[in-house]
Parts: structure tokens; C-alpha cells; sequence
């Protein structure tokens, strides 16, 4: 009991039923033969009487003998260490130790003049060994440092920082555990707000006979109001914001030159929707708090976010004008040839055009767009082949095929997520150039897209008075992938990202950072903020709701933990070595008194 109150702990508690064994060597001594004693006259006369003797029998019955003590002493000492008793001492080991500090983005809370993260740096110093392994848990496990000495560990841990991403606490106490096989022991230095099963991975790792020890940092978040989710379109920022604090609060958000506050009860979440200004901002909740990572989204937008679009057609097709005009960032204009200028639009589209009224020079003129950076899209149509586009439409036409089906061939983002209907009219023929993202069953065309000097050109195989898809739900999705590709335009939900989530692109490309430039294929950011490159601006912006329940609870006894602060150091190898030795000293007594 006197180890427990001292903040001990018990490895295997049912180890304690031995002491049972106790009970049947008292009762061995109880009932013991008494020894046969003979009548001696010489001595007679020093006894009283029969009385004096039973009393001192009884009296030596329950007198203890060294014998019985030594006994004893070896059933108390084997039953404690089956139970495998813990004391907690302070400080850092002198054997090989696994750290695994964490460097999530709620580590960056504030408690006073300091952070969790800084608190828990102090924390790992002062559990290092003369030979340590240092585990990272955010954006991903990773070995920092392996068996190092404590000048090294101590200049790894200095070199760390708060990691604006979610983290795995679980998944790095797993490559802890397999970092290095003989480890003493493992340290987990964390605030624990994770929504990983850490406490399973902790079990698991005790389960496989190696020492876990959990070693809380907390402090500060009980104000927190954050931002866990962003939703953005053309036209606005949706932002859901929680109340993870311990009191009601209200914020400011703001976005550009519009702000909206709101008032939240402890849990509470709201949705706020405010308009997208050109080239996007900063989406902020003011006043701030603690935990600052998550009091601001950063919103991405194209300067010029509105597509200038022309739709040149001999035959208006209502329903590709309604897929157009739902955009809020698509401006529509309509022309029926002949067009004597059909320049200085993002995109251009051909839908339903009169060979004998469309002029040479407005597909010309388009071409020359098109070579500067423009986009053109061509819709199929029957006697594609007198209106000449001259290459704009990627198809060699040959005559027209009835009822295919049709099928996507090739990943694009013009055709994600689109699941195209079978046509009752088509036309066949040989792709001319560029790549064929869906095709009849006769293998021809029905989408394919090619790069012409700059910019952009298209092709939409549908027919589209004979054409079931534009009655499709997915319509007006396939023409917003397609317009948007046509005029060069990431999507804009692609446009802003969670921390740490990779941005690639298709070759190595120059992107600005708040570190500074780098060239690279694939970023990773782990850092909140824009990232800008020649052409595109990306926003990055923490957005998890566990990263923001930023609250950290103490961690109950019953996990299995040791408090903060402590250290767990197993008695058991002591308690057996102690029982050994007495075991010795008995049958060394046994051996003096002559009864071995």
C-alpha cells in the first residue's frame, strides 16, 4: 500500500493471490507434533506441575522461529514480483530510450509565455538517455534522430518546430516501438489531443513487453473558437467554425471587405458564407485566442476570376447556354455567324455552326487566341467536316454512327467524376490529334482534348439534338470541368488545401513559400499560408476539428499511464533476486543448525 500511495502502480495485480501461500504455512506451524518429552527425575523437581508446561507449549506454538520468518519471507517476496511492481522516478535513464514528442499543430497552443510544444521540448530533455531515438508524429511519423548521444538529441530536439497539420500519435508510437528493438523504454510526450487510437498503440507496445510511458503537456485552449472546415465556389467562402472552449463566446469573420459576427455556446458550430472577393484573402476570426492556427483560413481566387466565354452558333442550344450561365463566374456572350471578330474571349465554343455562314477568318482569328493561351471547344455536329476548323476539332470525320455506348478511356479532369450516357448519334472517326478522354464502341472519339501552342482545344463528340446527356445531372458538371480547362483555370476547390496535403504538378515548377523559393514536382505544405507559383496561388489553411478541440484533458489511471512528471521503474527484478537470497540464507541455517 505504502507503494501505491507513493504513486506506484501494480503491472499485474492478480500476482498478489499468492500471498494466499501464507495461510497454509501458519496453519502447518499450528498444527504441528508436539516433541516427545521424557521424564527426567534429576530435573523433576524444577517443575511445578503439568500447568507451567502446556502454558509453555502453547506459548512456544506462536513463538516466531527463524525459520518460519525466512519462509515467509519468500512467499511475500514471489507474489510481489509476479505483480510486478512500478515506483515512478523523475529525470531521464541511463539506457537506450525512444521518444516520440509531438509536433501536431494543437502543440502550438498557448499557456502564458508558452506553448505546449516548448513545454514539452523541456520534457523530452529531461527524459533523453545516453543513447536516444527521436520520433516525430506530424505531418507524418518520422525518425528524427537514431541512437543518438545527448549532445546530438539535445541539438535535434532544439532544431523542432510546431507542424501546422494533423499528426498520427498512434502510428508513430507503432515506429517507435519497431525503431529499435532493444529499447529500455518509450517516452510519449504529447497534449494528446489526437483522434487516433494512440491508447490502443500504447497497450499493444506494453502487450509486447517493452515500457510506454505517456508524459502530458496542457495548458491554454479553454477560449478556443476555430476554423475546421472551408468550402469555396466562384462566388463564395463557406467556413465552419466551433466553439471547442469552456465558455460561450463571439468572433468577428471576416473575409475581404465583408464580416459577419457570431455567437457560440461551448460546442457549438455554425456555418459562415461570405462573398469571394477577386484574388481571394485571408478568412479571419477576430479577436484571437490561444490556439491561433486555426483563427484563419486562407482563401484562394483567381485575380480575374470571371471567364469571358463566346458561343458562336447558327442554332442556340438552350440547354448548354443554362450549363453556362448557372457559372457565377462565366460571363456568356452569343454570336451567330458570320462573326467578323471572335477575339479576346477565354474560351470559345462552336455549337450547331452553318458551314456557309462561318468565315475563315473568325476560326483563324480563334486559332491565333487559342496559340496565345485561349481555349476552344467544338461540338460535334453532322456535316462537321465542311465547316473546317482546320485541326481545332482533333477528329478526322468520316460518317455518322447510331447507338453506342459510351466510355471514359483516359483520366482527365475534364471527365472526373462523369458518367457519360450512351449516344443515339455520333460521328465517326480517327482521332487527328491530341488524347481521346472517352470513346464510342468503334473506338472513335467522343471527348479528347490536345494542347495547341499555349492554349487549349477541345472536342465534344455528342450530337446533341439526338444527345440524352444534356438531360443528365452531370451536365452542367462535365461543362464546368470542361470551360474551366479550356481557359486554363485550376478548379478552385483545388486552389485550397489542409496542411499537408501534397500539391503536384506536372513538372518541376518554381513555387514561392514562406521559407522562401523552391523548385519541386510535389509540395507538401506544412505550414499555413499562400504558396504562389508564375501562374496559380494556392491557399493552405488548417482545417481539423481535432486539431482544434484544442482542450487537454488529463489522462484517467485506468489507461494504464503514469502521470506526468514520472518515470515507472519496475521492482520486479529486485523482489526475485531478494527472494533468491533468502531462500539461500534458509538452507544456510538449515545446514548450522545440522537438519540438512
Amino acid at each position: 500500500m505504502a507503494l501505491l500511495q507513493a504513486g506506484g502502480s501494480l503491472a499485474s495485480p492478480l500476482g498478489l493471490l499468492g500471498l494466499a501461500a501464507l495461510i497454509p504455512l501458519v496453519v502447518l506451524y499450528l498444527v504441528r507434533p508436539d516433541p516427545r518429552r521424557y521424564d527426567l527425575p534429576t530435573v523433576e523437581f524444577l517443575t511445578e506441575g503439568d500447568g507451567d508446561s502446556r502454558q509453555q507449549r502453547i506459548r512456544d506454538r506462536f513463538r516466531m522461529s527463524t525459520i518460519f520468518l525466512l519462509q515467509a519471507l519468500v512467499l511475500v517476496a514471489i507474489p510481489l514480483a509476479l505483480a510486478g511492481p512500478q515506483v515512478p522516478l523523475p529525470g531521464g535513464t541511463s539506457g537506450e530510450t525512444v521518444v516520440v514528442l509531438d509536433t501536431s499543430a494543437s502543440m502550438a497552443t498557448t499557456d502564458g509565455d508558452a506553448t505546449r510544444f516548448e513545454r514539452a521540448v523541456d520534457t523530452a530533455e529531461g527524459v533523453t538517455g545516453d543513447r536516444t531515438t527521436l520520433v516525430t508524429t506530424a505531418p507524418e511519423p518520422t525518425i528524427e534522430i537514431a541512437d543518438g548521444d545527448r549532445e546530438a538529441t539535445a541539438a535535434a530536439l532544439s532544431g523542432l518546430s510546431v507542424v501546422e497539420a494533423e499528426g498520427d500519435l498512434r502510428r508513430a508510437i507503432r515506429v517507435a516501438a519497431d525503431a529499435h528493438e532493444d529499447a529500455r523504454r518509450i517516452v510519449v510526450v504529447s497534449d494528446f489531443v489526437d483522434d487516433t487510437d494512440w491508447e490502443a498503440a500504447a497497450e499493444s507496445v506494453r502487450a509486447g513487453g517493452e515500457e510506454v510511458v505517456v508524459r502530458r503537456v496542457g495548458g491554454g485552449g479553454e477560449d478556443n473558437v476555430g476554423i475546421v472546415d472551408l468550402s469555396v465556389t466562384a462566388t463564395e467562402a463557406t467556413a465552419v467554425v466551433t466553439n471547442g472552449g469552456e465558455t460561450e463566446q463571439t468572433r468577428d469573420v471576416s473575409l475581404g471587405d465583408s464580416t459577419e459576427t457570431v455567437a457560440l455556446a461551448p460546442g457549438d458550430v455554425t456555418e459562415v458564407t461570405l462573398p469571394l472577393p477577386d484574388g481571394g484573402g485571408e478568412l479571419r476570426l477576430s479577436p484571437g485566442d490561444s490556439f491561433r492556427t486555426d483563427d484563419v483560413a486562407y482563401v484562394a481566387a483567381p485575380a480575374d476570376r470571371t471567364i469571358e466565354t463566346l458561343v458562336v452558333t447558327n442554332d442556340r442550344n438552350g440547354f448548354l447556354l443554362a450549363a453556362l450561365d448557372v457559372m457565377g463566374d462565366v460571363r456568356v456572350d452569343v454570336a451567330a455567324p458570320p462573326v467578323s471578330d471572335a477575339t479576346g474571349y477565354d474560351v470559345v465554343v462552336f455549337s450547331n455552326v452553318d458551314p456557309e455562314r462561318v468565315l475563315e477568318g473568325t476560326i483563324a482569328d480563334v486559332r491565333g487566341d487559342v496559340e496565345d493561351g485561349s481555349g476552344v471547344v467544338v461540338q460535334s455536329q453532322d456535316d462537321l467536316g465542311a465547316v473546317g476548323y482546320g485541326g481545332l476539332a482533333l477528329i478526322a470525320p468520316e460518317e455518322v454512327g447510331v447507338r453506342t455506348d459510351v466510355r471514359t478511356a483516359a483520366s482527365h479532369p475534364v471527365v472526373d467524376g462523369i458518367g457519360f450516357v450512351p449516344a443515339e448519334a455520333y460521328l465517326s472517326g480517327a482521332l487527328q490529334r491530341g488524347e481521346a478522354l472517352a470513346v464510342a464502341d468503334d473506338g472513335s472519339p467522343m471527348i479528347a482534348v490536345d494542347e495547341v501552342g499555349s492554349g487549349r482545344a477541345m472536342y465534344y463528340g455528342y450530337i446533341e439534338e439526338d444527345s440524352a446527356f444534356k438531360y443528365n445531372y452531370r451536365y452542367p458538371v462535365f461543362w464546368r470541368q470542361a470551360i474551366n480547362y479550356a481557359a486554363g483555370r485550376t478548379p478552385i476547390e483545388e486552389l485550397n488545401r489542409r496542411s499537408g496535403e501534397a500539391i503536384t504538378f506536372d513538372a518541376p515548377t518554381v513555387v514561392e513559400t514562406g521559407d522562401g523559393a523552391v523548385e519541386t514536382a510535389r509540395l507538401e505544405p506544412t505550414e499555413t499560408g499562400f504558396y504562389d507559383t508564375a501562374t496559380t496561388r494556392y491557399g493552405v489553411s488548417l482545417r481539423s476539428p481535432s486539431e482544434s478541440d484544442v482542450v487537454s484533458e488529463p489522462i484517467e489511471a485506468e489507461t494504464g499511464t503514469v502521470e506526468t512528471g514520472s518515470t515507472p521503474r519496475s521492482l520486479t527484478p529486485w523482489l526475485a533476486l531478494g527472494a533468491l537470497l533468502v531462500g539461500l540464507l534458509e538452507l544456510g541455517y538449515l545446514k548450522y543448525r545440522g537438519e540438512l
